[in-house]
């Protein structure tokens, strides 16, 4: 009896090099079994969004421009107001005065180059005022070194008839010997006031007007 042949030992290495050729297609392409399977179509590389981007940047100098046009006085200066829109913010006076703000109380302390300013006014006009700043102009005695500070009144809002307060000091590099002392209203005009203080100390000049507020020499 003959024996039958043995049976072929498969060779690891031979099966995947005819696996490998079996996955090849007719036109050159690899089956998804291929770990470099590819179907032909282009790779679309990883693009950045540029129109997102500048529509953030839009929406930022936006928020931006908001912020600086509420809070400072940049709209002022990017569009002056003319007259009649001045007047129209400026409130009305309550008599036949024409100023819709008044004096009080004006002092003053000088220690060294360090002034300190405080007064009290009162609301004259018909309705209630807001914001309302006083802007002291120092100057000393060289005359090249002034300064200008704008103090919020307090409180806040005064109805007509209240009265305000504020107070500021300032330290300059020479002996400060003059102020000035004006009102306006925050992003707002100056607003006219008449001096009624009590007690005056050191020299009116010249008279307080509409034009021109009154300035003090520091005794």
């Amino acid at each position: 009896m003959i024996d039958p042949p043995p049976e072929p030992v498969e060779d690891d290495a031979a099966v995947s090099e005819t696996e490998a050729v079996e996955s090849e297609t007719a036109d050159g392409r690899t089956r998804p079994d291929d770990p470099d399977f590819d179907l032909g179509v282009p790779r679309s590389e990883p693009r950045f969004d540029y129109l997102r981007m500048a529509a953030g940047v839009i929406v930022g100098l936006g928020i931006l421009a908001i912020g600086l046009f509420s809070f400072t006085d940049l709209s002022v200066v990017l569009v002056p107001m003319d007259d009649a829109y001045l007047d129209v913010l400026r409130p009305s006076a309550g008599d036949d005065s024409g100023y819709p703000f008044v004096l009080n109380d004006l002092g003053n302390t000088l220690e060294g180059n360090t002034l300190t300013v405080t007064g009290v006014m009162t609301n004259n006009s018909t309705e209630i005022v807001e914001n309302i700043l006083a802007v002291i102009e120092v100057e000393e005695t060289t005359g090249r070194f002034p300064a200008t500070l704008e103090i919020p009144v307090d409180p806040e809002a005064i109805e007509p008839g209240e009265t305000g307060a504020f107070s500021m000091s300032v330290t300059l590099r020479q002996r400060p010997n003059s102020y000035k002392v004006q009102f306006k209203l925050l992003n707002g005009p100056f607003v006219p006031h008449r001096d009624e203080r009590g007690g005056r100390t050191g020299t009116v000049f010249p008279p307080p007007d509409p034009e021109t507020p009154f300035r003090l020499n520091i005794d």
